[in-house]
Order: structure tokens, then C-alpha cells, then sequence
């Protein structure tokens, strides 16, 4: 079945992959991301000593940083002194600074945002920041599409929460059985590594009772075998389109702000540490195709060979029609039967989410949460498609089936204890303060309590990941989002648009250079990649844990907002909630406490005094 995806607000799903200041220029509300190889070659063009240059100042630039990170800490009367200057190289420390600073060549400078053979490509950026973002996922080419997978993750969520809504009694006391010990061993374990790991099993006991059939293995029956899933029968294509629009957006945590002297007072959202990223912008329109092939099904033998046991019950609960309706039907009827239950689950799921949202968004002042309440008043008038949420900003609740067990009158007492126990109720600074945490009041009515939106000078603005399937022949619908307003650069008279990936053009003009001359033009480009490559993947600091103490510098506080920089670690700014906090602006080695750790890069993420 070929369907039409079209994004609705900014979409971000990630490459694992992080995009450095050195990788990019941002000026004026445009974004140019550096081809490195080409701005050699274009130096090369110019004089080939620029690339030794070139290839000599990563190196120097490289050694300056560490040298100002070791006096940094061997010398704390000096701290802040080495502190600023180390932000100093650091902000220099890009190919426009040294086109136009050590190079002499402005030209190329302006070069870097406006010749295409320097950019793999360009667009918008709605912010005058200049830090680490996320990359959005591209082909090598770099051209923009959505994976199948994200889309068919989706989906599937969708379908988990139609089956839990639907479930007789006796199939939701069996998961109440198999979900109540998880509770104990939260409590027992003391290791946040020990506690996602059993986080990620809690899930996956949620997703055997629901997709897959059993395997008998000598003694039980196990329900974990990948090959015995149901929804291997559903395919979901990746989807291109030259056309999709990318944009880097500044993107924020909002939670409510503490008020602690005006509790009568309409509650105001706060933002938390800002984070930037590369989103395909509302309007891009992409093709996809959904395919069903269930002929495993049909040949599937339940109980013989101790194979896919159970396997009636959970493909009727699953997709809506049973096996012996199944095998009256030509494979049209029932990929068309089995699309149609997909969808609709899609449509009351995303119905669920945005009721959510909307009670969510309603307890705030409308002058914080006006633009999300519009947002979602467009997207249940929105006929001829479905809605779907999917990519990074989707949050708990649209990655979950919470939604599903919060109020159930069989598992909603599971869940609280699920919740209270792993802690997902707390924000990161109430963590160890909250009391006993076996009795602990918990509303799943108020969780979660932040959302990551787009931001719009400083203020919520568009929430991230939803997207609209619908038949191709259905002309679009009024765009939800103001796409001038979501890409301009505030303070800016004149804003942005976004802008498509575009591949590099061919170089053309280059002079004609010795073999000599070009083999070593050749050998100094090579060095200085070898040099990037050093400084883009940094030492690897000392390993820290949750609960260390470490030292930073105050960046700013007003009284309950404060940013300190890690000046020990990673050198990053964080940000916390904290009253009369005592220290000022511009003090170093005040100490603060490690309350959250990446376990995948170590990175600290979340501090407290």
C-alpha cells in the first residue's frame, strides 16, 4: 500500500552522531555544513602552503587546549584566568576563523556560506549558538528520509496500546503476574546501569505478551524468540524525497517553574538546558509503502515442534480477525483487514496522546503554552489522515503504552508501583529527597511533568515528532506550523527559510598543478585530517560516577536559575533549579554533585548542589 508521510511539526530522528562547531559555519540565520576535503582543496587552489597552514594550526590548536586544561587544574588560583582563555581558542577554533585570521582570505570565509562546492549542505539555523548538535539521519549523500524502522516502531506502539485497551480481564491479570516482580528488583539494586538494564526487560516482557507466540524449551515455555513475532509479517519502506526541507532548531525542556511565594498563580513553564539539532521542518512530504505478507501465518502449525504456542489467541488480539478468518481470505483482503487495524490503532493512540498533551499544556499560562494549545486544536480537526508520533521529543508518553495502564482497574496499581519504584516520576532534583520511596505518593494523572519542544525566542513553541500517513491522492491539509516564524533567527529583520540538502557540485576552475606539487598537497590534506580526527574525539576523561562531587564554574544565577560549567569533565554547560543558590557569577571550584551519568559516553547530564 503506498502512502504519503507528510511532517506536521519538526521531525528529529538522530545518526548517533554529534556535529561540531568546526564542522559548521552559522551566520545571520544560515547554516553551511563545512565540506573539509573541499575547503582544502579550495585553499590548495589558492597557495598550497595554506594547507600546510591549515594542517599546522589544528595541530598547534589541539595542543593549546590541552595545555590550558592542564594548567586549568594544576593552578586553581588561576582557574578562571585559563577558563576564559581556553573559551577563547575554543570559539576561534573554526575553518572561517582561519580562512580569514591565518590565511588572509576573507573571500573564503564568505565563501564558506555561499559556494555550494564548500557545503555538503545548507540551511536555516533559528538561533546565534554555536555549540554541538545533533545530527539528523541522511543518506551518504545526504539527502534527508525517514527510516522504516522509526515509522514501524511507531506502529507498533500504537498496536500494543490497542491491545491493552481491548484485553479481556484474564489476559491483563497474566501480565500483572509477570510485571509485579519488577517492582522488588528496582528496589534491590542500587547501580543506575542495573536499574535501565532492568528497565529495557520490563519492556521487553510488555512486548512478548503482546507480539510474540511461545517456543516450548525442555521444561517452559518461552515467549523472548524474535523469530516468533507477529509483526515480522509487517513491512514499512524507507522513505525519500529530494524536496524535505532540514533546519538546525533550538530545542528546550519545559517544566513547570517553581513559585514557591505565589501559589495561587497561574503556573509558568521554565526552560531547561537548551539543546540544538538538526529537524526535517512541517511540510515535507515523503512516499512510503506498507506491505503485509502474512503467508507465515498461514503456514504456522501451532504446538508442533513445541512451535508458536498460543499463536490463535495472540494473532486475534492482535490484528482484530482470527486464523480461520484468515485463511478465507486472498493475501489483498488481508493485508488490506490487517492495514486498516494498524491504522486505526494509530488514530486512537494519537488521539490518547493529544487529550494528554492538551491537559498537559491547559494548566500553564497561555502566554507559555498558547502555540502548543493552537498546534493540537488544528491536529484533531485534520480529516483524510492519520496521525503519528515518532523521533526524538516524542517523550514517555508516546513511547510507551502508559497510557494504556495508568487508569486500568487490573494494571493501574502495577504501574504506580513500577513508576515509584524505578523512579521515573522524579525530576533529576528531587531525586534522594522524596521519602520513603515505598509509599511515596505517585500521580500517573501529572506524569511526566516536562515536554522537549521547539523553542520560539525563549517560549514553548512546537512540540517535535508528529507526522500525518495518508492516501496519496489527498491533497494537503493548512500547514499547522508557521515555518517562517519556526526558522527565523530572532533579533533578525528578515527570516529564514529552510533550506534542502544539496549535494556537492562538481569543483571546477582548478588550475593545473606539477605532480610534485600535487602529491604533496595531497600529503599535507591528509595530515590535517589526521590532526581534526584528534581534536573531534577528545581525551577520554577520568571515569565519573553518580553521587561524586566535582568542581565548576558559576556561569550565571538569577536567584533559581543556575548554569555552571563541568571545568573537571567534559568542559559543558548544565543547568539546575536551586533557590538563594549562594555562589555568584564567575566563581570557580564551587562543588556540585553528580546526579546523572550517560552511560553510553560518560557524559555528565544532570548536577544538584
Amino acid at each position: 500500500m503506498d502512502m504519503t508521510l507528510r511532517t506536521l511539526s519538526p521531525v528529529h530522528i538522530g545518526s548517533g552522531n554529534n556535529i561540531e562547531p568546526f564542522d559548521y559555519v552559522a551566520r545571520n540565520g544560515a547554516y553551511s555544513r563545512v565540506n573539509f576535503e573541499a575547503f582544502s582543496e579550495r585553499l590548495f587552489d589558492l597557495n598550497p602552503d595554506h594547507v600546510t597552514r591549515l594542517s599546522t594550526w589544528i595541530t598547534e590548536t589541539a595542543e593549546r587546549i590541552d595545555e590550558l586544561e592542564r594548567q586549568r587544574k594544576k593552578d586553581r588560583s588561576r582557574r578562571r584566568e585559563f577558563q576564559n582563555e581556553l573559551n577563547a581558542v575554543r570559539r576561534n577554533f573554526t575553518l572561517s576563523h582561519f580562512a580569514t585570521d591565518q590565511a588572509r582570505v576573507t573571500d573564503l570565509s564568505n565563501q564558506l556560506m555561499t559556494d555550494d562546492d564548500l557545503a555538503y549542505y545548507r540551511c536555516a539555523i533559528n538561533t546565534d549558538r554555536q555549540y554541538q548538535l545533533k545530527e539528523q539521519i541522511k543518506t551518504a549523500n545526504h539527502e534527508l528520509y525517514v527510516p522504516g524502522s522509526s515509522l514501524k516502531g511507531a506502529l507498533r506502539t500504537a498496536l500494543a496500546f490497542a491491545v491493552l485497551t481491548e484485553a479481556n480481564k484474564g489476559f491483563k491479570l497474566r501480565l500483572r503476574k509477570r510485571l509485579s516482580r519488577y517492582p522488588d528488583e528496582a528496589r534491590r539494586l542500587r547501580n543506575p546501569r542495573d536499574r535501565r538494564r532492568l528497565e529495557a526487560q520490563l519492556g521487553e516482557e510488555i512486548e512478548q505478551a503482546v507480539f510474540r507466540c511461545g517456543v516450548k524449551d525442555k521444561r517452559s515455555v518461552s515467549f523472548s524468540e524474535v523469530h516468533f513475532d507477529l509483526m515480522r509479517g509487517v513491512q514499512v519502506s524507507d522513505t525519500f524525497d529530494a524536496d524535505a526541507q532540514l533546519a538546525v532548531l533550538l530545542a528546550n525542556t519545559f517544566l513547570r517553574q517553581a513559585d514557591r511565594n505565589n501559589r495561587g498563580r497561574t503556573p509558568r513553564l521554565n526552560a531547561q538546558v537548551p539543546v540544538l539539532l538538526e529537524a526535517l521542518l512541517p511540510q515535507s512530504s515523503f512516499s512510503v509503502r506498507l506491505n503485509v505478507d502474512l503467508g507465515f501465518v498461514r503456514r504456522a502449525q501451532p504446538g508442533v515442534k513445541g512451535e508458536w504456542i498460543e499463536l490463535d489467541e495472540r494473532f486475534e488480539r492482535l490484528f482484530g480477525f482470527s486464523r480461520v478468518a484468515l485463511k478465507k481470505m486472498d493475501d489483498a483482503t488481508a493485508s488490506s483487514r490487517t492495514l486498516e487495524r494498524i491504522l486505526n490503532a494509530c488514530r486512537t493512540f494519537s488521539a490518547a496522546i493529544v487529550k494528554e498533551e492538551v491537559r498537559w499544556a491547559e494548566q500553564f499560562d497561555r502566554s507559555d503554552t498558547g502555540r502548543i494549545l493552537n498546534f493540537y486544536n488544528q491536529l484533531n480537526a485534520l480529516a483524510d489522515c492519520v496521525p503519528v508520533r515518532l523521533g526524538w521529543g516524542s517523550h514517555f508518553m508516546s513511547t510507551t503504552v502508559l497510557l494504556a495502564l495508568r487508569g486500568d482497574s487490573v494494571l493501574g496499581e502495577v504501574m504506580t508501583d513500577i513508576v515509584r519504584a524505578f523512579e521515573l516520576d522524579l525530576i533529576w532534583n528531587m531525586k534522594g529527597k522524596s521519602g520513603n520511596p515505598r509509599t511515596r505518593t505517585v500521580r500517573l494523572e501529572t506524569f511526566p511533568r516536562s515536554r522537549r519542544m521547539a523553542a520560539l525566542a525563549g517560549k514553548a513553541g512546537v512540540p517535535f515528532g508528529w507526522v500525518a500517513l495518508s492516501d496519496p491522492a489527498v491533497a494537503p491539509s493548512a500547514p499547522l506550523v508557521d515555518v517562517d516564524e519556526l526558522t527565523r533567527l530572532y533579533g533578525s529583520q528578515q527570516p529564514q527559510r529552510g533550506g534542502r540538502p544539496q549535494g556537492r557540485p562538481q569543483h571546477g576552475g582548478r588550475r593545473d598543478l606539477a605532480p610534485r606539487e600535487t602529491a604533496r598537497g595531497q600529503r599535507t590534506m591528509q595530515e590535517a585530517l589526521r590532526g581534526l580526527s584528534r581534536v573531534q574525539q577528545p581525551k577520554p576523561q577520568a571515569k565519573v560516577r553518580e553521587g561524586q562531587r566535582v568542581n565548576v564554574e558559576v556561569i550565571s544565577n538569577d536567584g533559581k536559575t543556575v548554569v555552571v560549567r563541568l571545568i573537571d569533565n567534559q568542559n559543558e554547560e548544565v543547568k539546575f533549579q536551586q533557590f538563594a543558590f549562594p555562589h555568584k557569577p564567575g566563581a570557580a571550584g564551587v562543588k556540585v554533585k553528580i546526579d546523572r551519568v550517560d552511560q553510553r559516553t560518560g557524559r555528565i547530564t544532570r548536577v544538584r548542589p
